[in-house]
């Protein structure tokens, strides 16, 4: 369980990278911990390979950390904002 944890964090923490190396806004959605089917659009302030955890930069929410395990890995795409 705890390997099955850290192989799908470290999934997610690659699809992540690329994002955030791309200078690219990101929408995901989360598929385990307490906000089971709630998603996330934002910048991506910093991503740890070690910790499997994620920082994003949100509009309304402002800076927030995530566990990366709690991530649904098929969700991740960029994430394109309205124009007003």
């Amino acid at each position: 369980m705890i390997q099955d944890k850290k192989d799908k964090g470290e999934k997610v923490f690659r699809l992540l990278q690329t994002c955030k190396e791309n200078n690219l806004l990101v929408h995901f959605k989360f598929d385990d911990g307490k906000e089971i089917g709630a998603f996330k659009n934002g910048e991506i302030i910093d991503l740890n390979l070690l910790k499997l955890t994620l920082v994003l930069k949100e509009r309304k929410e402002g800076i927030k950390p995530y566990f990366l395990e709690n991530i649904n890995p098929d969700s991740i795409q960029p994430f394109r904002e309205e124009k007003k």
